[in-house]
């Protein structure tokens, strides 16, 4: 969290068990949160913005039975002024399922994971930070063209370096009792270093873009059928169609991988669970969003990551105003200029 409350001007403060008692409608401190695994912190803005009050985030990072499978960031109240002139603060929930710790070796994760960590934060500082008056336009309560993109911007930072090498920690450093388990787990073996190799990080910064264009032909192929599906022009339209031929012409039209099978097979389309969720009719948003994501990238942090002038300025304008102002013109005011497709293109190497 250290980097973004560099970046925005934040400050994240655990709140403990009295703190929660306190803060609690019954003065029992477990009713502030749905599991004891779950974290909670009260966010204010630093010094520098006033030191004034957000929001709370919640954390919960472990899977249990009967949680949701993904990882994702929930708005659980949104920001809004009352008819009084009253401040309602936001609330939002990560939710992730990292794997759990044992007795012998800390929880770890995996880069994959850690990208996905910093995108669904996105998310929440989105909420945390939004300031508008209605409820409505809160947080990420943006045009579907543009939600994603403040999350895909912040995926940069776990692929730059520098934050790589500050983020790594081999678990056998975290403490003398750490360091006993590795030891007694790896007889004989020298302590590994705390943080990755240079090799390493860059070898995993080089690996980025692997298989590249098999993912953006991915999005493409499942944004042309989301449209496709949702462009018919009756029930009956929809119900005559035939589901799996349409997944597999459009499947190949945008791979360029022909199969033997014809196009009347399979069901691949029934795993496409966007269909019948929030992004129904507006999965394009992911590949769309990401334009503008890189576009705001390369433009204020490509050279300097930790810029906090530039991270308070994009707070302000592009995520303060959540959905009250059109998304162009906020992407205008903060760029300078019209938004291109050049660093997106830039950034698969097509440039």
């Amino acid at each position: 969290m250290d980097i973004f409350s560099h970046l925005f001007g934040l400050r994240f403060r655990e709140v403990n068990t009295e703190d929660r008692a306190t803060l609690s409608p019954t003065g029992i401190a477990e009713d502030l949160t749905w599991h004891d695994d779950v974290l909670l912190f009260a966010v204010w803005n630093d010094e520098s913005l006033g030191s004034g009050f957000l929001g709370y985030l919640y954390l919960d990072l472990h899977p249990r039975l009967g949680k949701y499978g993904g990882m994702c960031n929930i708005n659980l109240q949104c920001g809004f002024t009352s008819e009084t002139g009253q401040r309602h603060y936001p609330a939002t929930a990560l939710l992730c399922n990292f794997t759990t710790a044992t007795s012998t070796k800390p929880s770890l994760l995996m880069h994959e994971e850690v990208v996905l960590l910093f995108h669904e934060l996105g998310h929440g500082i989105h909420d945390l930070v939004a300031q508008t008056e209605w409820s409505i336009f809160h947080g990420t309560a943006t045009v579907d063209d543009f939600c994603e993109a403040p999350s895909q911007m912040l995926e940069s930072w776990a692929w730059d370096p520098d934050v790589l090498s500050q983020l790594s920690n081999h678990w056998s450093h975290l403490s003398p009792s750490h360091l006993q388990k590795w030891q007694n787990q790896n007889p004989g073996k020298a302590q590994p270093d705390k943080h990755l190799s240079s090799n390493m990080i860059n070898a995993l910064v080089k690996s980025k873009n692997v298989n590249g264009a098999l993912y953006q032909t991915r999005l493409l192929h499942r944004s042309f059928f989301d449209m496709t599906v949702h462009s018919a022009t009756s029930v009956v339209a929809i119900r005559e169609m035939d589901m799996a031929e349409q997944w597999n012409r459009l499947h190949t039209s945008m791979s360029f991988l022909d199969t033997p099978e014809g196009f009347d097979w399979g069901h691949g389309y029934a795993k496409f669970d966007a269909l019948v969720r929030v992004y129904d009719a507006g999965f394009y948003g992911y590949l769309y969003s990401r334009a503008y994501a890189t576009e705001m990238f390369y433009t204020a942090f490509k050279r300097d990551l930790m810029n906090a002038s530039e991270g308070k300025r994009y707070r302000k304008i592009m995520l303060e105003r959540g959905g009250s102002v059109d998304e162009m013109e906020t992407l205008l005011e903060f760029l300078g200029r019209e938004p291109s497709n050049d660093a997106f293109y830039q950034e698969l190497g097509l440039l």
